[in-house]
C-alpha cells in the first residue's frame, strides 16, 4: 500500500513539473512571437530603422543616431500614415493658412517655431497670431530626426492636429489640419 501511494505521489509530482515545463515554454515562444512582430515592422529610410508599430499601436521614431525621439499613441490607421512622412529634411518653411480668412502665418523652422500671442522672444522662432482664444505660447513646431514635429505647450485651449487633442509630440505634414483654441489652419511644408 505504501509503495502504490509513493507511485501516485512521483506521477502527481511529475505531472506538476511537466505543466509548469509546458507553461514556461509556452509563454517564451509566445514572446518569441511578440518579438518577431516587433522586429519586422521596422522601417528603413536611407539605410538606417527609424521607428517600428509594436503590438500597442504606437509609432515609435527614432533620430539619425537610433536614439528614441518620441513615441505616439495612435490607432492602426494613423501609424500607417505615419510611416507615410514625407522625406526628412534639416530646415523647412511652416505655413499656416487659417482656415475662415486665408490669412498666411509663415516662420523658417531650422531648430523650433514657437506658435501664439507672443511667441518667442525673438522674431525669427515664432509666429504670433493675435486672438484671445491662442495661449501666449500655444505650441511648438520643431524638427527631429529630420520630420517635422508638434508639440502642445499647456495652452489652455489645446491644440488639435487632424481633429484629434495632442498631448505629446506629434509629426506633422503638408495637408494636415490644425487647430489652435477657436482657429482652424492647414499646414503646409516646403
Amino acid at each position: 500500500m505504501t509503495s502504490l501511494i509513493l507511485i501516485i505521489g512521483i506521477i502527481i509530482i511529475t505531472v506538476i513539473i511537466l505543466g509548469i515545463i509546458v507553461i514556461i515554454v509556452c509563454l517564451k515562444m509566445q514572446k518569441n512571437r511578440e518579438d518577431r512582430k516587433r522586429t519586422s515592422s521596422f522601417w528603413i529610410q536611407g539605410g538606417r530603422s527609424v521607428g517600428v508599430q509594436d503590438g500597442n499601436r504606437r509609432g515609435i521614431l527614432y533620430d539619425e543616431y537610433n536614439n528614441l525621439t518620441t513615441t505616439m499613441v495612435a490607432g492602426q490607421a494613423d501609424v500607417e500614415e505615419s510611416l507615410q512622412l514625407e522625406p526628412p529634411r534639416s530646415r523647412v518653411r511652416l505655413i499656416l493658412e487659417e482656415i475662415d480668412t486665408d490669412k498666411r502665418y509663415q516662420s523658417e523652422v531650422i531648430d523650433y517655431v514657437i506658435v501664439g500671442r507672443e511667441a518667442a522672444s525673438d522674431a525669427v522662432h515664432s509666429i504670433r497670431i493675435s486672438d484671445n482664444q491662442v495661449s501666449r505660447q500655444h505650441c511648438r513646431f520643431y524638427l527631429m530626426g529630420g520630420y517635422l514635429y508638434v508639440l502642445d505647450l499647456n495652452s489652455t485651449n489645446h491644440t488639435y492636429l487632424n481633429g484629434r487633442m495632442i498631448s505629446e509630440a506629434m509629426p506633422v505634414q503638408t495637408g494636415d489640419a490644425l487647430s489652435l483654441g477657436g482657429l482652424n489652419f492647414y499646414i503646409t511644408i516646403e
